[in-house]
């Protein structure tokens, strides 16, 4: 009889625990509205003091810098080689297999876990430029604030007819994804996980290609070529859905963009949140200049709100400017940190909008008490889990 007890009591809460990681919003939405784009981690290795130019092409990787007022989502640590820094920042600095000081080395999310560099090359203000922003990305993120479900990124590869097949078969499939697709219905308790009418969600995709040739996509190019292992060494045409917050769900490879996977894509990005625990779920972050926190909204201005594209003839007069400009309350980028390793002291003005209590308590209040419910049945499920065991051997 015990025994039954205590099984009843685990299968119950089971039945308790696990819909606290479920939400009825598409994923899509979801992401967009609740998942903070990952930090990619940018490493800037020098030798001793460098030149004002140098410097300051460093400083716009900062959290004050250009990075931080167009909300990049970077954090830019300086290595100085010459002050013995930290031995795995050395290991990194030999797997370069360069001598060119100063250099970048952009890796990738810590939560991704993937092993290689995003991106490399030595420190420049076209490279950074090409690294904070460019018109492929600018375009996604109209697309994506303006309620468009994912934007089918494809990725040309050089020869001609496979990239226009690739192309029209995604166009055409994702035009019909919307009468093909039904958007699952949120429940009342999950509509403060959204800030739009449910009503007005819609099932509307878009496709961009992109040439690995363009030098003004280069690093965005190496971003997406990086995501997964082995998809540098292929000559095939790709396809990246993407979506949130400029979150890559995965590739479709050659002769796997299908409309079978295309459709799998879309029913991927639409269907109910089954975990709201962002590094649970398939995909990569890629860098991208927005202000995400400010922008979700019903409805916004997005030629008002996104300024045009930095070009490189004026960059350096922003690199100039930055110091004298104010720095946004919400910048997600970080200040760089000493040869040591140290951070140098940051401004109040750094701290992100969504780290204030009040914006916590506004923006995050539902999902923080889920969290607090799943960590509490978690830790009871252990408990009475660990007492069945005990009974078991007891028995």
């Amino acid at each position: 009889m015990k025994k039954a007890i205590v099984t009843i009591s685990v299968l119950a809460l089971i039945g308790v625990a696990v819909p606290l990681w479920a939400c009825s919003v598409p994923v899509f939405r979801y992401a967009l509205e609740r998942w903070q784009a990952d930090p990619y981690e940018v490493l800037v290795f020098h030798r001793g003091p460098m030149t004002a130019d140098q410097q300051a092409v460093a400083d716009s990787l900062s959290g004050d810098g250009q990075a931080g007022k167009i909300h990049a989502n970077l954090r830019t640590t300086l290595v100085d080689l010459d002050a013995d820094p930290d031995p795995q920042l050395l290991e990194i600095w030999k797997s370069q297999e360069t001598e060119a000081l100063p250099w970048m080395t952009v890796r990738y999310p810590l939560a991704t876990r993937i092993p290689v560099d995003a991106v490399s090359g030595p420190l420049t203000k076209q490279n950074v430029q090409s690294l904070l922003d460019s018109p492929a990305r600018r375009e996604i993120a109209r697309s994506l604030l303006s309620g468009k479900t994912a934007v089918f990124v494809v990725l040309e590869s050089g020869e001609r007819e496979k990239d226009a097949a690739a192309t029209k078969l995604v166009e055409e499939q994702s035009q019909s994804l919307g009468s093909k697709l039904k958007l699952p219905e949120i429940a009342d308790e999950d509509l403060d996980e959204v800030s739009v009418d449910p009503t007005a969600l819609k099932l509307d995709f878009s496709t961009i290609h992109v040439s690995r040739n363009d030098p003004a996509e280069r690093m965005f190019v190496e971003m997406l070529l990086g995501s997964e292992e082995d998809l540098r060494d292929l000559d095939e045409p790709m396809v990246f859905p993407v979506f949130g917050r400029g979150r890559a769900l995965y590739a479709l490879i050659g002769g796997g963009i299908t409309p079978d996977n295309i459709h799998q894509a879309g029913v991927d990005l639409t269907g109910p949140c089954t975990c709201t625990v962002k590094d649970q779920n398939p995909g990569v972050d890629l860098v991208m200049a927005v202000d995400w926190d400010n922008l979700v909204e019903a409805e916004v201005e997005i030629d008002k709100e996104l300024p045009p594209l930095t070009g490189l003839g004026s960059f350096a007069a922003n690199i100039a400017e930055s110091s004298d400009a104010p720095t946004p309350k919400d910048t997600t980028g970080n200040e760089p940190t000493s040869a040591s390793g140290e951070p140098q002291p940051s401004s109040p003005a750094d701290t992100p909008k969504g780290d204030s209590p009040t914006a916590a308590t506004e923006s995050a209040a539902s999902p923080l008490m889920r969290n607090v419910l799943l960590i509490g049945g978690m830790a009871l499920f252990a408990v009475i889990a660990g007492s069945l065991l005990l009974f078991r051997k007891q028995a």
